[in-house]
């Protein structure tokens, strides 16, 4: 038996609609065809983002990046020391390709996405008035929570880095720098790679993690 549409993407349930299977029907109509004719792999995307400041409305996205889980590639942007400093465009590149490649996406894995990467995303999409992908488009998984419910870790000791060196044994986060975080708001071309590499870190230990917690919770069908 197939899915029901509410544990399907928009991606796929129009996929479905669209596509027949050697009956001549829809795979919407005949599901057990997809898992069997033409079986699509959930393509995975690690996302992680770093700001200038903890409000969108006050900050901007000084990069990105998104692991992609099957083939090790990295589909990263970042401010440049120009956009810094122009008013009229500052991040708005960055969030334009940022939307491009999570679109490529089914579902996006981040930690602590849920009340900040993704809200950030979207309001800095919204201030530039660029379309973010909708409700049911992408699904999102935030790994953070498996943490909250599934273990139990001393008071105010729920972060990234934590994490992996307790169940993984180490951690290869590298640290925010307050003055590089600074001179990037500058259009230092050096912070901006520096924090761009903390970026790519960030998204290699939320893959890390998630492969070694995410037998124990169900994946949830929510929304970016």
């Amino acid at each position: 038996m197939g899915l029901a549409l509410s544990h399907l993407s928009k991606k796929e349930i129009i996929y479905r609609a669209t596509h027949r299977c050697r009956h001549y029907h829809t795979y919407l109509e005949h599901p057990d065809c997809r898992l069997t004719e033409d079986p699509q792999p959930e393509r995975i995307g690690f996302l992680d983002i770093e700001s200038s400041a903890l409000e969108a409305t006050f900050g901007m996205v000084l990069c990105y990046a998104i692991l992609d889980d099957a083939t090790g590639k990295i589909y990263k942007k970042s401010i440049t020391p120009t956009e810094v400093r122009k008013k009229n465009i500052r991040d708005r590149n960055v969030i334009v390709q940022c939307i491009q490649d999570m679109n490529q996406f089914d579902r996006l894995i981040t930690f602590r996405g849920t009340k900040f990467d993704l809200p950030f995303l979207r309001t800095r999409a919204g201030i530039w008035n660029l379309e973010f992908p909708r409700f049911g488009e992408i699904k999102h998984q935030d790994i953070y929570y498996i943490l909250k419910f599934k273990f139990r870790f001393p008071w105010g000791k729920n972060s990234l880095e934590y994490a992996c060196r307790v169940l993984l044994g180490e951690s290869h986060k590298t640290h925010q720098v307050p003055s590089d975080w600074l001179s990037a708001m500058q259009g230092d071309s050096k912070a901006i790679k520096y924090i761009v590499d903390h970026c790519i870190a960030d998204v290699r230990e939320t893959q890390r993690l998630y492969r070694a917690i995410v037998k124990y919770a169900r994946a949830k069908n929510t929304s970016i």
